[in-house]
């Protein structure tokens, strides 16, 4: 998950006009991950309920770890806690 750039602009009917650029990088969570698989499965979008139930456990399992200050369960997590 990278950094990712958008563009607006806009304008009005008396030639005012606007741009803006802005940067943000996407940093999925463990908890966030948890509710997209149960989103996921609840749809049928997972084959089985087997594979949910490992998806889920797993999930569950680095959130637990990431709310007791084991940030080394996160993908390029910072070299401190969360403030």
């Amino acid at each position: 998950m990278g950094g990712e750039v958008t563009n607006a602009a806009g304008g009005n009917g008396w030639g005012n006009t606007a741009s803006v650029t802005r940067t943000f990088k996407v940093q999925a969570t463990s908890a966030s991950l948890v509710s997209n698989v149960q989103r996921a499965c609840a749809a049928g979008l997972v084959d089985g309920a087997g594979l949910c139930n490992a998806l889920l456990t797993t999930g569950e399992q680095a959130a637990r770890k990431h709310a007791e200050g084991a940030h080394a369960v996160d993908l390029d997590a910072p070299a401190t806690p969360h403030r």
